[in-house]
C-alpha cells in the first residue's frame, strides 16, 4: 500500500460510519486503513471490527493515552510511503488522497500538504467553508496565525512524521499540531504546501469555553518556547497578548450566550455554485458502502 490512513478514535460511535464511508469513497485504491481505539466505551472498537477489508487494520489495547500517543503509534506501524491525518468526526472529499499523493509524488521537495475545508455541523449540514488565515506561509505569518494547516486535512510522507514526532507532554494535548508546526517551523517555506480547494468536511461542533481556554494556554506556552526567533522578543510579545485578547473576547461571548456565532466568523459563505458542488461531493462521501456495515448506516 502506497498510503496509510490514520484513524485515531474515541467515542466516536455517532460519527464513524460517515467517516469511514468517506474513506472507502476515495477515488485513490491503494490506501490501508489502521484504526486505533484510545479506550472507547461506547461500541466505537466494536463498529470498527465489523469492517471486513484486508485494507483495514484495527489496533487497540483497552487504554487512553490520547492523540498524540495515538499519531506516533500510526506512523511507526504505518507501511505506506505517505501518511494521510483523518479524525474520526470528520469527511473526507472522494478525491482527497489522489489529489494529495499525485502532488507529493510531482514535487519531491514537499514534506507535508493540507488543504481547505468545508465545515459541516452536527447533522452534517454545510456551514461554510474555513478562512484561509495564512496567504504566503512565512515563520512569521504561520505564527501569528496559529498554526497553517487544518491538521485531519494533512497527508506527508510517512518518514517526515517518523522524523518529527509529535510532543506527548500532557501540556500539549488540544494543539500538538501548533506545536510541531511551530518546532519544524524551518521548514514551513518550500516543504509545506496548502491546497485552495476544500478536501475534508471538518465537523464543528458546539462551542466550549473550557476547551477553548486549555488550547489558548497551550498556545501561548508554544509562542513563548518557538516565537522569538521568528518574531523577535516585542513580536513575541504582541502575539501573547493577543492570544490573551481573544481569549478574553470568548470568554466575554460565552457568557452573554453568543460565543456560537462568534466562532462562525472564521468562516466563509458558499456561493450557490459553491455549495451545490460541496453539497454532491458531500453526499457521494457518506453514501459509499462500508464492507461489514450496513449501508444504510454510513448515510445516518
Amino acid at each position: 500500500m502506497s498510503v496509510t490512513i490514520g484513524l485515531p478514535f474515541f467515542n466516536n460511535r455517532r460519527t464513524l460510519p460517515q467517516t469511514l464511508a468517506s474513506i472507502f469513497a476515495q477515488t485513490y485504491t491503494d490506501w490501508e486503513l489502521i484504526a486505533i481505539d484510545d479506550g472507547s466505551s461506547d461500541g466505537s472498537l466494536e463498529l470498527m471490527r465489523q469492517v471486513r477489508d484486508p485494507r483495514v487494520r484495527v489496533l487497540s489495547d483497552g487504554q487512553h493515552k490520547a492523540l498524540s500517543a495515538r499519531l506516533n503509534q500510526i506512523a511507526r506501524a504505518a507501511s505506506g510511503e505517505f501518511l494521510a491525518r483523518m479524525d474520526a468526526d470528520d469527511v473526507m472529499h472522494s478525491r482527497r488522497i489522489e489529489a494529495q499523493v499525485a502532488k507529493l509524488r510531482a514535487e519531491r521537495n514537499l514534506s507535508v500538504v493540507g488543504s481547505a475545508t468545508y465545515v459541516i455541523d452536527d447533522a452534517s449540514r454545510l456551514l461554510g467553508k474555513r478562512k484561509v488565515q495564512v496567504a504566503v506561509p512565512t515563520p512569521a505569518a504561520v505564527m501569528r496565525a496559529r498554526g497553517f494547516l487544518v491538521h485531519p486535512s494533512v497527508c506527508g510522507r510517512t518518514a517526515w512524521f517518523r522524523d518529527n514526532p509529535y510532543s506527548e507532554a500532557s501540556w500539549c494535548e488540544r494543539a500538538q499540531d501548533f506545536e510541531l508546526w511551530m518546532r519544524t517551523i524551518d521548514q514551513i517555506r518550500g516543504r509545506f504546501y496548502h491546497f485552495s480547494q476544500p478536501l475534508l468536511f471538518y465537523r464543528m461542533g458546539a462551542f466550549d469555553y473550557a476547551k477553548y481556554r486549555k488550547s489558548m494556554r497551550v498556545g501561548r506556552r508554544v509562542v513563548a518556547r518557538y516565537a522569538v526567533r521568528p518574531l523577535g522578543r516585542i513580536g513575541t510579545l504582541r502575539l501573547l497578548g493577543r492570544f490573551w485578547g481573544q481569549q478574553l473576547a470568548y470568554r466575554a461571548a460565552s457568557l452573554m450566550g453568543f460565543a456560537q456565532r462568534l466562532s462562525g466568523r472564521r468562516l466563509l459563505p458558499l456561493t450557490a455554485g459553491e455549495e451545490a458542488e460541496a453539497q454532491q461531493a458531500l453526499c457521494l462521501a457518506i453514501s459509499q458502502p462500508v464492507p461489514g456495515l450496513d449501508a444504510m448506516s454510513a448515510a445516518g
